[in-house]
């Protein structure tokens, strides 16, 4: 993996080229778009995906300034949170804005893949990011993504056949908990079955009753690769006629959801708080609350989250550290003995960049394709004067 910096060079001796697929695949593992809440426009929106790519920028959003940054350091793909498009383009007009930022997108070649929800439901993305950056430990998940459905698979296969199926699953998302992967659970049995004529069974003879030792194996499945996992379990599977079960299970996948919840390494002010995650956020801060409050439990949501006040409240929570609080949510949060921190969208989601960068590095790494990564240096947020 080579992540720069500020364009600062990290040396390295291995260097494979990928596409923009293998990319896209890469990506999809860190921040997997089934996370994407309702129809959020998450995913691929410029290019192609057969494209070489030598060069990845990353940023929190595509505007103007970034696509001449793209440009001007020969960056193949741009990976940003913040969705290029948000609604279909009804046409191409070089004089409006967002089209004539796409037309130019296409003639340089450059690639825009958007990880918006997918980044900010998933396991150590964004409010993970800004849980670590202002030091909360113990963290857990603020509002767990119960809205996402899961199935358990389950297959029954020849002892012998097992670890291949195992692996046909596992490759095409099945199994994956947590930081885990090919996660599955095996019990032996027997298997009978019975041929009738025309069958051409893989063991066993037609027209008598066989008894086989098989194995039970199941694994979790999100419903993004159900499909594919399915898929894959046929075409590994040595029988004629595939014998399995799909099962829903309403259990929220762990880790995955909207903000966290945590504690400090020590009670301290609130006061003492400010001025700590004024540095490490690098924005000014506004507060609503008591200064003087001692606090220690915390709960975070990266980009806007003053709708989970009352949320946030269930928690014990001594201060919410968000951005884009309104008014009204703020004289609630007052109301309900919470205060609150308002770090802007922009500072408590960038902070996300340089953890995503080096997974999907790592990602690229094991699949022996090295890429230069490069961290955006144009300040996208609005709110604060350009240095």
């Amino acid at each position: 993996m080579r992540l720069r910096r500020g364009y600062a060079k990290i040396a390295m001796v291995l260097r494979v080229s990928g596409t923009v697929e293998d990319v896209i695949k890469a990506i999809e593992k860190v921040a997997p778009p089934y996370l994407k809440y309702g129809d959020d426009p998450t995913g691929f929106q410029v290019g192609d995906r057969s494209a070489s790519v030598d060069r990845i920028l990353f940023c929190l959003e595509v505007n103007e300034e970034v696509i001449e940054e793209a440009a001007d350091i020969a960056a193949d793909m741009i990976v940003s949170h913040h969705p290029l498009v948000f609604k279909p383009v009804g046409a191409l007009v070089a004089s409006d804005q967002l089209s004539g930022m796409l037309m130019k997108l296409v003639k340089l070649g450059i690639s825009v893949y958007s990880a918006h929800t997918s980044l900010d439901r998933a396991r150590w993305g964004v409010s993970d990011a800004l849980a670590e950056a202002i030091g909360l430990k113990d963290t857990r998940v603020l509002v767990p993504a119960e809205d996402l459905a899961r199935f358990k698979l389950v297959v029954f296969t020849p002892v012998e056949s097992a670890d291949l199926v195992m692996q046909a699953i596992s490759e095409a998302g099945a199994g994956v908990i947590g930081d885990y992967t090919h996660c599955t659970f095996r019990t032996r049995g027997i298997g009978t079955f019975k041929p009738m004529a025309g069958a051409h069974p893989q063991v066993g003879e037609v027209g008598k009753v066989n008894e086989v030792p098989e194995v039970r194996l199941e694994a979790v499945v999100p419903a993004g690769s159900l499909g594919a996992a399915i898929s894959s379990m046929i075409a590994s599977h040595p029988y004629e006629e595939v014998a399995y079960d799909v099962y829903r299970i309403e259990n929220a996948e762990p880790g995955a959801g909207y903000g966290r919840v945590g504690t400090l390494a020590e009670e301290i002010s609130l006061k003492e708080c400010v001025t700590r995650w004024t540095q490490v956020l690098s924005t000014e801060l506004r507060v609503a609350g008591d200064r003087d409050k001692r606090v220690n439990r915390v709960a975070v949501c990266g980009g806007s989250g003053g709708d989970l006040i009352k949320i946030v409240a269930r928690q014990g929570v001594d201060v919410y550290v968000t951005g884009d609080v309104k008014h009204h949510a703020a004289l609630e949060a007052k109301d309900l003995g919470v205060a609150v921190v308002d770090a802007g969208h922009h500072a408590t989601e960038v902070v996300v960049l340089p953890g995503f960068a080096e997974r999907i590095g790592r990602v690229l790494q094991e699949s022996g394709i090295m890429i230069d990564l490069v961290l955006s240096k144009v300040d996208t947020d609005p709110w604060r004067s350009r240095r």
